[in-house]
């Protein structure tokens, strides 16, 4: 009798336990997604097009890990080469990697609010590497290759529109360091830099196949 009762109290504790987990885990999803953010269309460098593909990993009840994967690309007129306008073609590429906690995600279920896709208030921090090139038609300009390396705090909210589609507004300060190569006239200079970044991002997000917790 006293066994049949232990092994009852176990079975219980870890239904309990699987309850619980299984809660939490609802919490936070981990989704494939891609997004376009529309106002980079009006940017002179990163306009045309400019899609990414994101991996979020749901970690714990409030927190989740990101992967990003961005490539864009643009066509533009630059001017300062005495009185001619240089036309450059831009290829930029972005890979990030952040983390970030939903302070409010609990909070929003409770009053019955659609979390899906991790949709809540967040604050974290974002590590972002960017390969910038630039090349020109121009006789004399052979290009610019720019590596870019920034760590960024990072504050913003996510909503969703549908089960699949939503957006995110966020933003954030932080440090750049950039490395640049710039050929002209058969001359190569290559330097270093660093200093503060202001980022905002306004992205329309499609998950791509299921959630899972």
């Amino acid at each position: 009798m006293k066994l049949i009762k232990t092994v009852c109290c176990i079975l219980l504790l870890l239904v309990s336990t699987v309850i619980n987990a299984q809660v939490d885990a609802q919490n936070t999803n981990s989704f494939h997604s891609i997004s376009h953010d529309p106002l980079r269309q009006f940017s002179r460098y990163y306009g045309g097009l400019n899609y990414s593909y994101k991996y979020e990993h749901g970690v714990g009840s409030k927190t989740a890990a990101q992967f990003e994967f961005a490539q864009y690309s643009n066509l533009f007129n630059l001017h300062g080469f005495g009185t001619s306008s240089v036309p450059f073609t831009v290829y930029y590429t972005k890979v990030g990697l952040g983390y970030y906690y939903f302070w409010n995600i609990k909070k929003r279920r409770e009053l019955g609010k659609d979390v899906t896709n991790n949709a809540a208030n967040y604050f974290g921090v974002k590590s972002e590497n960017y390969r910038f090139f630039k090349n020109s038609s121009f006789s004399n300009y052979s290009g610019m290759r720019r590596l870019y390396f920034s760590l960024l705090p990072y504050i913003g909210f996510r909503r969703n529109f549908t089960e699949r589609l939503f957006f995110n507004l966020s933003g954030g300060y932080g440090l750049v360091l950039i490395r640049g190569k710039f050929v002209y006239d058969g001359n190569t200079d290559v330097g270093y830099s660093t200093g503060p970044i202001i980022s905002m991002s306004f992205e329309l997000g499609l998950r791509i196949g299921k959630i899972r917790n």
